[in-house]
């Protein structure tokens, strides 16, 4: 309800400030431009910027393949460093981009799909749509979503560390941290986190404003949950101990079996 409230809200916005360049877009403008990036080289995490529909999955070999309108494609800025693969719409242009996204939403193309043997990053800013296709495992793990974006699906198997993030109205939905050291699981603002949490020592749970977490536990060690402002967190499943700690109007519930 809070994003359809704001989606509702920026349209209405976009539609009053539609300007002269949303007349002009021809089938040239929006016809789609699809390239094969960085194929054999070292993908192991993502920052993405921007309106994109993102699909992450496990493959022997590398590569990212984007697909997007020749209007958007000619203002992209990417880059490449340190195994991290950074994909935005320059500022010059996002603001264009927004107004004509409502009008031109059905023919607009923002189309990313990167295939790697491994991954532990990700960062979702704005509006950006991503889907984990496979399961993936690693070290240390760090997710996060920013503003409107949506990240569903991330599986992994860690040995470390794993953080786990959302911000603004961002949602991240069916995620599952097997294993690892130390779990933290952070959601302010108006975001909704959803996570399993299965055999990690140590959970830390932190929401803030007015966010929503439902945690999972299975097999999990021990737990500390902290909330504040009007958020909500949701505890269920087995550890081996729980501390919560409440506080404004926020409100942590629980149904947890303890193990030894």
């Amino acid at each position: 309800m809070k994003k359809i409230i704001l989606a509702i809200a920026a349209i209405s916005i976009s539609a009053l400030t539609l300007n002269a360049q949303a007349q002009k877009l021809t089938d040239e403008d929006l016809k789609p431009i699809t390239k094969t990036l960085y194929a054999g080289e070292n993908i192991s995490g993502l920052k993405i910027i921007g309106r994109f529909n993102v699909s992450i999955k496990h493959g022997t070999t590398t590569k990212a393949e984007i697909s997007a309108s020749k209007f958007i494609f000619d203002d992209l800025d990417i880059a490449l460093s340190n195994e991290k693969l950074k994909i935005s719409i320059v500022n010059n242009n996002e603001n264009s981009v927004n107004k004509l996204f409502d009008k031109y939403k059905n023919d607009i193309v923002r189309e990313l799909i990167i295939t790697t043997p491994n991954f532990n990053h990700l960062v979702a800013v704005g509006m950006a749509d991503v889907k984990f296709l496979s399961e993936f495992s690693c070290e240390d793990l760090d997710i996060e979503a920013v503003g409107m974006s949506d990240i569903d699906g991330a599986k992994f198997n860690v040995t470390g560390k794993s953080k786990i993030s959302s911000a603004g109205m961002s949602d991240i939905t069916n995620a599952v941290i097997n294993g690892g050291t130390t779990a933290t699981i952070q959601s302010v603002g108006m975001s909704d986190l959803d996570v399993t949490i299965k055999k990690t020592e140590l959970v830390n749970i932190d929401s803030a404003g007015m966010s929503d977490i439902k945690v999972e536990l299975v097999n999990a060690g021990e737990v500390v949950a902290e909330c504040s402002g009007m958020s909500d967190i949701e505890v269920d499943g087995t550890c081996k101990s729980l501390r919560n700690n409440e506080s404004g109007m926020s409100n942590i519930s629980s149904d947890v079996e303890f193990s030894n």
